[in-house]
Order: C-alpha cells, then structure tokens, then sequence
C-alpha cells in the first residue's frame, strides 16, 4: 500500500475526515491493506472506493461515527491492533464533539471493545470507566432519543447494561440494584426489574446466611 504515501493523492473519506496523516503514519503497510480490501461504510450507495478515491464533498455521517464504525469492525484478537488505533483516534475526536447522540452510540461499542478485551492490561478499567462515561450523559441522550424519535421507545443502553453486570460479579449488589433503578426510572429498554429482583434475593440469602 505504499502507493498510497507515495504516489496518489488521498481522497475519499479519509480526506473528508481529515485523517491523512492518521493513514499514513499512525497506520502501516499491512494495516492499511486490510482496512482499504475490507472498508464498507454501511451507507446506502456508497462503494469501497469512498475509503480512499471518490472525491466526498458531503457525507451522512459524521467523523466520530466514522471512528465508531472501524473500531465495531475490528474488534477481533487478530485485528485488535487495528481497533486499537482506531480507539487512541476515537477518545480524542470525542472530547472534540458536542453530539450527544455520537458520543452515546461510540460509548456504546467503546465499552464492547473494552469489555471484550477485559483481561489485557488496563483494559476492565477502561470498561468501567467508559460505561460510567456513556452513563454521564444519559439524562442528555434521552432528550436527543425523544426529540429525534418521539414516537419509539427509548433504546437499550449498554453503559447501564455492562457496569450492572460488573457491579452484581463484583458482588457490589447495592450499588448494582441503584444503578438498575436508575436506568429503569430514566425508561430505557432492559430486563431491569429482573435484574433487581435476583439481586435483592442475593441480599436476602446473604442476610440469612449472615454473609
């Protein structure tokens, strides 16, 4: 792929995005290789030359779902150098919005890939952290949500989900049931009263058992 540093003039998203210098440096041979052989942006009549050869004056999506959508792609162990690189690029352009629904959505495959990778180095603090994140901005998303789709129900909502799993593993039941009845009074969609109810049984066994 070193035509592409050498002898082409980069267009396509990448352009459009402003990512030159991310493709050409943060990004080798081989990675470059595998992301241009297996780009597919998911919009309707796009092509895989919108990655690095149509000329993209106007585009539906915006730079940090962009992101999103590569770190979702790779997110496997033979890719995860990759998604790594993808993530570094994320957690910047992130701080950088004021999109509260993008925010929400690359929270949401943040903690995936965080979670999924839970046993390398820092990584379960980075879940954590990161659900707590996508939480922060809840009460924010949901006003986006009603407002953009008055007529649906609120979405489920992964920070919610995996930090109430944590929490019940970590045998944090209390605060696990509180995060539960946060979600479950802010309306969004989950088994949150099951989840409650097995939860307080564990409380109730532990108390009879003097745990």
């Amino acid at each position: 792929m070193r035509l592409f540093k050498r002898n082409k003039k980069i267009k396509g998203l990448i352009s459009y995005y402003n990512l030159e210098s991310f493709w050409l440096e943060a990004l080798n041979d081989r990675e470059r290789k595998i992301i241009s052989e297996n780009f597919n942006s998911g919009s309707i009549g796009s092509d895989s030359k919108d990655l690095l050869e149509n000329n993209i004056t106007e585009y539906p999506s915006s730079k940090l779902s962009f992101v999103k959508g590569q770190v979702s792609r790779y997110t496997k162990p033979d890719f995860k150098d990759i998604g790594q690189k993808f993530v570094n690029l994320g957690n910047i352009e992130v701080i950088n919005t004021n999109n509260t629904l993008d925010k929400h959505f690359y929270y949401a495959i943040l903690i995936k890939y965080y979670y999924r990778h839970r046993s390398e180095s820092d990584n379960m603090e980075f879940a954590i952290k990161t659900c707590n994140d996508q939480i922060s901005i809840s009460k924010e998303a949901k006003k986006e949500f009603n407002k953009d789709f008055p007529t649906d129900s609120l979405p489920s909502h992964t920070g919610f989900e995996q930090l109430a799993i944590i929490l019940e593993k970590s045998k944090k039941i209390s605060d696990g049931i509180d995060l539960c009845n946060r979600a479950l009074s802010e309306g969004w969609w989950g088994d949150w009263e099951h989840r409650i109810e097995r939860m307080n049984k564990k409380i109730k066994n532990e108390c009879q058992h003097g745990v």
